[in-house]
């Protein structure tokens, strides 16, 4: 019994270690990507050392001038890019192990709030090559409900233009057989072949009438589901809002007690080695991050020559799809081929 208990021990703490290596790993590679996109942007490497709060603020704003984007403003549009932003530099806060004991409740909240904004249509993401990680998940992010929204505006006005069209067109081939029928009955005596003209005529004016009917009934019904449509994508993108807000909240709060916690950390580790352990510490962490930066680069370049061809394969297909139905099929092929 005994052993059995320890050999339990053993494996939890097994796993523990396995836990804590891979978030070391995460955090170095985001620590990595990091200093990588400060050189893309031209912004000189600090001597001095910051929390790391203010170095993924630093983060959030050169992820978002990598793909053009400037902050968000009250009242402003969403924008697709600069949520793409966002998650990217939330999946590195995961990754780091940034939220500390509160990892779990973000990861909840994240999920809630990932679920409430996006869709299961998926597409190429919207980030830069040089932005995106080197697994064929990163390639692929899914389509914003407020997306979808507009996707149904533009398919609902298409319809009505196609509606009225038809309409104007049926009007018209009425009103020319009407006045072909007109003057059939003037020309004087009636023949066999007027009588089965104007029978003809009037066959095709009644039919005529009746498509006229039929496609106002198809029109209300495209309308009314649109309208419906709409009604709840507003709906989630409203939901959607409001979770924006109480996550930034959320996050001021996490920035500012991870702070704090950076402020005791250093000053704990002043009092307990002085200044040397401090530079012996960073030494250390920045020899370390250096080895892991050059496999990690070593390990992407390689995955990201096959995957970018791949995505290009895909882009193309999806490009050259017919109609809307066929380039949904191409995705969810592409997505399952990705997942296994």
């Amino acid at each position: 019994m005994s052993r059995e208990v320890s050999g339990r021990d053993a494996s939890v703490r097994d796993v523990s270690g396995r836990d804590a290596s891979r978030r070391d790993t995460s955090a170095r590679i985001a620590s990595s990507r990091l200093a990588s996109a400060r050189h893309l942007a031209g912004i000189p490497p600090s001597n001095k050392k910051r929390s790391p709060a203010v170095l993924y603020e630093i983060r959030l704003q050169e992820v978002m001038a990598a793909c053009g984007c400037t902050s968000i403003e009250p009242n402003s549009e969403p924008n697709v890019k600069r949520l793409s932003c966002h998650f990217l530099v939330l999946r590195e806060l995961f990754g780091a192990n940034a939220f500390g004991p509160l990892q779990k409740l973000m990861v909840d909240i994240v999920a809630e709030f990932k679920s409430s904004i996006y869709t299961d249509e998926m597409v190429s993401s919207n980030l830069p090559m040089e932005l995106r990680g080197s697994d064929p998940e990163s390639s692929l992010e899914p389509v914003p409900y407020f997306v979808e929204l507009e996707e149904c505006k533009k398919e609902l006005a298409e319809a009505k233009a196609e509606a009225a069209r038809a309409v104007v067109q049926l009007q018209k081939a009425e009103l020319e057989k009407e006045n072909a029928f007109a003057k059939l009955k003037g020309e004087g005596p009636e023949s066999e072949r007027k009588t089965q003209m104007i029978n003809l005529l009037e066959y095709e004016i009644v039919k005529g009438k009746s498509e006229i009917e039929e496609l106002k009934e198809v029109n209300k019904t495209l309308q009314a589901n649109a309208k419906r449509d709409i009604m709840v994508l507003e709906g989630e993108v409203g939901r959607w809002k409001k979770k924006w807000e109480e996550v930034s909240a959320e996050k001021e709060l996490l920035n500012k007690q991870a702070a704090d916690r950076e402020n005791v950390r250093r000053a704990f580790s002043y009092l307990s080695q002085g200044p040397k352990g401090e530079e012996a510490e960073v030494a250390g962490q920045l020899a370390a991050a250096k080895n892991a930066e050059t496999e990690a680069l070593k390990l992407e370049g390689q995955l990201l020559v096959l995957q970018n061809a791949r995505v290009a394969e895909y882009e193309a297909m999806l490009d050259s799809a017919s109609n809307r139905q066929a380039a949904k099929g191409i995705r969810a092929a592409f997505v399952e081929e990705m997942s296994q």
